[in-house]
């Protein structure tokens, strides 16, 4: 009798197995379609592949760098300084060219932080320019706001969000979506007319801190990924 049950059982779980199997790769198919990760700070080696590119390259005294916590997360900090015209510093993560134009823009899970930051990303092509977006509060933390890159006239009252915000909710996690569409590109600093970026050849991105207020700064970071709409 014994036998003959486990043998059932045996014919059962055979039966479902390529079901379970189909449904395991729509769901992988359907969830590729719509996110993509590209960093995953929970991850040993993910600091290494980063390097910082600070204010220093003009004479500042601004530094950085990118390092993992032992409670899983990455951690962009550093100390930001306007003297001897500096006023930025960065990290940078370069990969091969990557074909990103089936989704719609940069996904970052972040916990709140306390001032504004700044996303480049770079293409094949560019050599002294980038693509630039702030990276604003989501909704409703900031009223009206949309979670995404807001207009430089913003920048100064979304700082002031930031810390007023962050200073209360620095131990949440959030997603922070910044659309392709909102990149603009910049050169030393400054707005410049180019062609769109080339989102079928992403080859680098990078997090900046510029700006007021000075002093240190920290960004925890989980995942940076893509989102599509």
């Amino acid at each position: 009798m014994n036998i003959i049950k486990k043998r059932q059982h045996n014919d059962t779980a055979a039966f479902f197995m390529p079901f379970s199997m189909v449904f395991f790769a729509w769901f992988l198919y359907y969830l590729g379609r719509f996110a993509m990760l590209l960093v995953d700070f929970s991850r040993a080696d993910t600091p290494v592949r980063w390097y910082s590119i600070n204010d220093g390259v003009m004479g500042g005294l601004s530094a950085s760098s990118l390092r993992l916590s032992p409670e899983g997360f990455g951690v962009f900090c550093g100390h930001l300084s306007r003297e001897n015209g500096g006023g930025f510093a960065s990290v940078y993560l370069e990969f091969p060219p990557t074909d990103v134009s089936a989704f719609t823009g940069i996904e970052i899970e972040l916990s709140m932080p306390q001032r504004s930051f700044k996303l480049n990303l770079k293409d094949r092509n560019c050599r002294d320019y980038l693509y630039q977006a702030a990276l604003t509060m989501p909704a409703p933390l900031i009223r009206g706001g949309s979670g995404q890159a807001n207009d430089d006239a913003n920048e100064d009252i979304n700082a002031a969000a930031f810390r007023e915000k962050g200073a209360a909710e620095g131990g949440r996690w959030l997603r922070c979506r910044l659309p392709f569409a909102h990149f603009k590109a910049m050169r030393r600093g400054m707005p410049v007319q180019a062609r769109a970026l080339d989102l079928t050849a992403l080859t680098e991105l990078a997090l900046v801190a510029a700006g007021a207020p000075e002093g240190d700064f920290s960004l925890r970071l989980r995942s940076i990924g893509l989102y599509r709409d």
